[in-house]
């Protein structure tokens, strides 16, 4: 191929690269309205991400060796990592003797995002394409805490002052919370009387998490600190009610007044203001719902997904301390896809809340307790590894990069990886709008150094 032809192949990467980004706010709406017409197409759609890593990772490997950019071991660490990780998946499913392709689907649902590091790291590498992609997120998310904002008003001004009921249409702008069964609609859709926001597009608290990736980053990056733009990103955690979204903020706001930044008291005193209404609305009249839709308090466990799947999970794992079941054996959505001898033997496709839950979200929404179940403590210690080998790495480039901006981009993103393990308590890792994008980023900060090391060589390599 001619050196043209080279150049434009690189374009046309480095553009799919960034659309996919912007897109994947969209992309779960998007399937949804193709599925009403070719399901087929609405699948490929839904796993475009998945399509973009394993396509582009060969590409990413084939121009790093070709480009001899693997002498940076900044990339190299994290990649030999991933490989022990996957490593102890492998061996997990031969003690279990497990199906191959419901492994290997297992195995790859947990790497599948890592991939964007290696990635970006190949097809970006200047500070200016991390500005490119993230101002343009940056209006995506308040763009999002506009509309969610205006659900918010609607949905509250509704019941709380003209006093409709919350199984009323009406009360819901832009969206279908008819469709949802009254117990979904005041334990989900509503929590703590409060209306949980999604922007149409997202889920609520995947709203609150993007908003969360967003912030984190504005804060570290931005030369000089705007309200105009902080208040809306909050305003959209905020309104997405989502726990996972707010502890998040409290471990950033903390860090924040660990090293003495006081202007962030401010928002600290947002955010304890916003959970004291949380913790206080159990006065706001939201019993309106007929009290028979509201399962009995005796029953409230059986019935609570999280609370089964945790005990379930931890059952498994006292079989299998150290490897676990094997990988897509339990909690994911390779095992809700495929026949898994785990769901039969504990009866799980048997329980409604799980058959709603699984048939919803592809999975139990317990990211620790799955791995702890179908990889063992090894595996988790491994995959815990995974980041502390991310955080190190950013943490040395932060040291010796000679761009304070490169600097302040390091120290967001090892930031937000407290922010994962928080999230990862209440849901699943693989929030492709989130995770994805984070690893994104990650990338092409190491690909921004490399290119630094590959001009000015520092005497102190990574």
């Amino acid at each position: 191929m001619t050196s043209t032809g080279n150049a434009t192949c690189q374009r046309l990467g480095r553009a799919w690269l960034v659309g996919i980004l912007f897109f994947l706010p969209f992309q779960i709406t998007v399937a949804g309205y193709f599925a009403n017409w070719n399901l087929q197409l609405a699948n490929v759609i839904y796993y475009l991400d998945e399509i973009t890593g394993v396509t582009f990772s060969i590409l990413a490997f084939v121009k790093f060796n070709k480009n001899r950019l693997w002498f940076n071991t900044a990339v190299l660490n994290i990649f030999s990592s991933l490989t022990i990780f996957i490593s102890i998946g492998v061996i997990s499913t031969i003690i279990n003797y497990n199906h191959l392709n419901v492994s290997v689907l297992g195995i790859f649902d947990y790497a599948k995002n890592f991939l964007a590091i290696f990635i970006y790291a190949a097809f970006f590498r200047s500070i200016d394409d991390f500005k490119f992609i993230f101002r343009y997120l940056l209006i995506i998310a308040i763009i999002f805490t506009g509309i969610a904002s205006m659900q918010f008003i609607w949905a509250m001004g509704s019941v709380y002052i003209f006093e409709k009921e919350i199984t009323d249409q009406s009360v819901y702008l832009f969206s279908d919370s008819h469709l949802i069964n009254p117990i979904t609609l005041k334990n989900v859709v509503w929590r703590y009387g409060l209306f949980r926001a999604d922007a149409i597009v997202l889920g609520a608290y995947i709203l609150g998490l993007f908003n969360l990736l967003i912030l984190t980053i504005y804060y570290y990056t931005a030369r000089k600190i705007k309200l105009l733009i902080m208040i809306p990103l909050i305003i959209g955690i905020i309104s997405s009610v989502s726990r996972m979204a707010y502890g998040g903020l409290c471990f950033l706001l903390l860090i924040q007044l660990i090293k003495k930044r006081s202007h962030f008291i401010i928002l600290l005193v947002t955010v304890i203001l916003a959970s004291s209404f949380i913790i206080t609305s159990g006065n706001l009249n939201l019993g309106k719902l007929i009290d028979s839709y509201i399962p009995a308090k005796e029953n409230i466990d059986k019935t609570n997904m999280r609370t089964s799947s945790r005990y379930t999970a931890l059952e498994i794992w006292k079989k299998h301390p150290l490897f676990g079941v094997g990988p897509g054996r339990f909690g994911g959505i390779v095992a809700s896809k495929y026949p898994s001898p785990v769901y039969n033997e504990y009866a799980i496709n048997k329980r409604p809340i799980y058959k709603r839950y699984i048939l919803k979200v592809g999975g139990i929404e317990q990211f620790w307790f799955q791995i702890l179940a179908e990889l063992g403590l090894v595996g988790v210690a491994c995959f815990i590894a995974i980041f502390l080998v991310i955080g190190l790495t950013l943490r040395r480039v932060k040291e010796l990069s000679s761009s304070s901006e490169l600097s302040n981009i390091m120290s967001a993103l090892i930031v937000f990886i407290g922010c994962i393990a928080i999230y990862c308590l209440g849901s699943g890792i693989n929030i492709a709008s989130v995770f994805f994008t984070y690893c994104a980023f990650v990338g092409i900060g190491l690909g921004i150094v490399d290119n630094e090391y590959v001009k000015t060589p520092p005497q102190n390599h990574l």
